[in-house]
């Protein structure tokens, strides 16, 4: 667990491609959570990172699906 100010996650928003013109709400949250591939074998990575803004699935830009 990594606790931050607001200016961080709208940092890290940017860095990951999410327009976030205005600071973060009060008691925002950005979760990384790491999963495992072992359904899809025709696929070559074995882990995948999902990122949740505010408990919403949001997409990183310019990175591999």
């Amino acid at each position: 667990m990594y606790l931050g100010h607001d200016r961080l996650i709208q940092a890290l928003l940017i860095s990951m491609g999410i327009n976030a013109t205005r600071p973060p709400e009060f008691a925002s949250q950005l979760i990384f959570e790491i999963y495992e591939n072992n359904l899809q074998e025709d696929i070559d990575d074995d882990y995948f990172i999902v990122m949740k803004y505010n408990g919403k699935i949001r997409e990183i830009k310019n990175c591999g699906k």
